[in-house]
């Protein structure tokens, strides 16, 4: 009766494991995994059927770094790694610009890189009230894209939203609709 039972709480990758087991036969995944311990992965849909999805892992430690792998039907069919070293606008000087746009005291509820034709950007997302403000911040020169959605509530009470950049042909169509208007206005 008086003995104290150990108890372990679950890693932040145990669920991933779980829902990814070929990730484990992957030599890329595994050294990322032990060489920066991340504490965040999300699974966002990429195609209506929901059999292909793009999953990502973060490690923010010193060095923002993500793993990202496309899985389809239990097979991983590509890995890319980033870190913010490699670019121009690292992740500090991105969420000092998204919180310039957002004008607000509201803090992001999710960062992350998203590649559009080889080329990173930042994804910073906000909710405020029913809405999702996510900017696209460009790693080279620190250009902002935005694009608004509503934020529906999870049975939880919790905002959830599907993080743009990753989801369906809208959100594909409204960033290149966004990207348009802004060269056309030159940036303005």
């Amino acid at each position: 009766m008086n003995e104290t039972i150990p108890f372990e709480p679950p890693g932040p990758l145990d669920d991933f494991f779980a829902a990814y087991p070929e990730a484990e036969k992957n030599d890329t995944i595994i050294s990322f995994i032990n060489s920066y311990d991340p504490r965040k992965w999300k699974e966002v849909s990429t195609d209506l059927n929901r059999t292909s999805s793009l999953v990502y892992l973060v490690a923010d430690r010193d060095v923002f770094r993500e793993l990202m792998f496309m899985e389809q039907k239990g097979n991983i069919s590509w890995v890319k790694t980033f870190n913010e070293l490699q670019v121009a606008v690292d992740k500090e000087q991105a969420l000092r610009i998204a919180a310039k746009e957002m004008n607000s005291s509201v803090s992001p509820v999710d960062v992350h890189i998203v590649f559009r034709d080889s080329q990173p950007f930042w994804v910073v997302t906000y909710i405020t009230g029913p809405a999702a403000t996510t900017f696209y911040i460009d790693t080279g020169n620190g250009k902002v894209y935005y694009y608004l959605m509503d934020a529906g509530v999870d049975g939880s009470g919790e905002p959830s939203y599907n993080v743009p950049g990753f989801g369906g042909m809208l959100t594909l169509v409204a960033f290149a609709v966004s990207l348009r208007m802004t060269r056309k206005t030159g940036g303005k």
